[in-house]
């Protein structure tokens, strides 16, 4: 079992398949823009946070269709904190 730091409450996501696969087991996460370009997302330091970080670094199966309903949110996510900010390429 992963320790959660002592001082940190939060923990930053810049993979967006990770990000996507973390909203596909349950996790909730607040949308944490980096600049004008880069959409990440924090979610709450927890030991079980660390435990599925680890297993989507293990290439452990998760829902086909709860992975692609956190799919379309998170691109939908980006795709609107890009036209806000005016920049139009594509995700």
């Amino acid at each position: 079992m992963t320790q959660t730091p002592v001082n940190q409450t939060t923990v930053t996501v810049t993979d967006r398949n990770e990000t996507k696969y973390l909203f596909a087991v349950g996790f909730t996460g607040t949308p944490a823009p980096r600049d004008t370009n880069v959409l990440n997302f924090e979610f709450e330091a927890t030991d079980a946070l660390f435990e599925a970080r680890r297993d989507y670094s293990l290439n452990k199966p998760c829902p086909v269709q709860s992975f692609i309903a956190a799919a379309r949110y998170v691109d939908k996510m980006i795709y609107d904190h890009r036209q806000r900010q005016g920049v139009n390429h594509g995700n």
